[in-house]
């Protein structure tokens, strides 16, 4: 099958969008399509897109979790020559590969900024009248508090998008629960199953073995997760297990150096390893953020574990996922306003003491391979 596809990519503050778009990748390829990635962030070590073409659009990231200003290369403000750049690399992508299927990460749910480079693209796609535009979300969406951007969003959604894949499980959440709005299109929507990673590899060190780990995804907004939790391990929490702390490449250097510092003879601080999977399979214990890729890693490890959310500045999505996945008996939930080290260790004690978790047989978890198959038919 000779068909193209054209995935376009954009990350702006952590790494999960990315992770989550290279297993698509994956599952597309695997089905027989060519993939092309336009790539819109900055580079991310450690993800890559085997198989595809990637092409990097000048590349963009926000200046903090507020999303307020959207930095360059340089660290500038862009500008509007700057978008003007981004506009015209992504119309001559478009022009020169003339895809069969544009598959959009996050739009038109999120990413509103770039609205002005995309809608370009789609008129550009709508005359070749067999091309299709598929959005592709995850389980979550944070609704807009404004009822104005919410129906521009579902317009959106109606006026350019032939089919909108939400790679969740409709058992365990649906799009509306959090987009209440999305029953208006709910002809669009077509659920996935959850995506998580497919291909584990299990080196031949025992790194992990009944380790405690603790990780924070990109590591851009878990500088106070690791700090308590070093707080933790220096009052002497599970003082007899090896501790392993994975800053991610978000994390800032300062951060890092003061852990590093500060950490105990039984606490190793290193980078987020691509081995990440692996490391759960073989843990005591996960202490880690509420974001999608960490969960669903967590639930293929069945790896005992305690989620603090990120909630900082109203976000809601890490908490919503989590008191689901809680409810169900898949993780423990300690509240980011709870997160202290005395909190941290009761918990960890608990969760230890317990040595069970609840299988996730129930869970639809092969999201990857039917994205992959879902397009495929798409394009018969």
């Amino acid at each position: 099958m000779n068909r193209r596809i054209l995935l376009y990519v954009q990350h702006l503050l952590g790494v999960g969008h990315v992770k989550r778009a290279a297993a698509i990748s994956d599952g597309l390829i695997e089905a027989g399509l060519n993939v092309t990635v336009a790539f819109g962030g900055m580079p991310v070590p450690g993800i890559t897109f085997p198989g595809a073409h990637v092409v990097q659009l000048p590349p963009v990231r926000t200046a903090d979790a507020s999303f307020s200003n959207l930095l360059d290369s340089s660290d500038n403000i862009v500008s509007e020559d700057w978008w003007k750049k981004r506009e015209k690399a992504l119309l001559d992508l478009q022009n020169t590969l003339s895809p069969d299927l544009v598959l959009i990460e996050h739009f038109p749910f999120g990413r509103r900024k770039f609205r002005r480079e995309l809608v370009p693209m789609f008129e550009q796609a709508r005359k070749n009248p067999s091309c299709q535009i598929v959005g592709s979300v995850r389980d979550i969406l944070i609704a807009p508090s404004d009822e104005r951007k919410t129906n521009e969003m579902i317009a959106l959604a109606r006026e350019w998008f032939d089919t909108i894949l939400v790679h969740s499980d409709p058992t365990v959440i649906r799009l509306e629960d959090t987009l209440p709005a999305a029953y208006q299109i709910s002809q669009k929507l077509t659920y996935t199953g959850y995506i998580v990673e497919q291909h584990i590899n299990h080196p031949d060190n025992l790194d992990g073995h009944n380790e405690v780990i603790v990780s924070a995804g990109g590591g851009a907004v878990g500088a106070n997760l690791f700090h308590t939790a070093m707080d933790a391990c220096i009052a002497g929490c599970l003082a007899d297990r090896t501790w392993r702390f994975l800053a991610g490449g978000n994390l800032h250097t300062d951060v890092i150096a003061n852990l590093k510092a500060r950490a105990p003879k039984n606490v190793i601080v290193e980078h987020a390893r691509p081995d990440f999977p692996a490391l759960l399979h073989r843990a005591a214990l996960s202490i880690s953020q509420g974001g999608y890729n960490t969960m669903m890693d967590l639930l293929v490890a069945q790896c005992p574990a305690i989620v603090v959310p990120f909630a900082t500045g109203g976000e809601t999505e890490q908490t919503f996922r989590a008191e689901k996945f809680a409810q169900a008996g898949l993780v423990k939930l300690l509240a980011e306003q709870d997160l202290t080290a005395i909190s941290l260790e009761q918990y960890a004690t608990c969760v230890l003491e317990e040595k069970s978790v609840t299988t996730p047989a129930e869970i639809d978890l092969n999201g990857q391979s039917a994205t992959g198959r879902i397009v495929a038919e798409m394009m018969n």
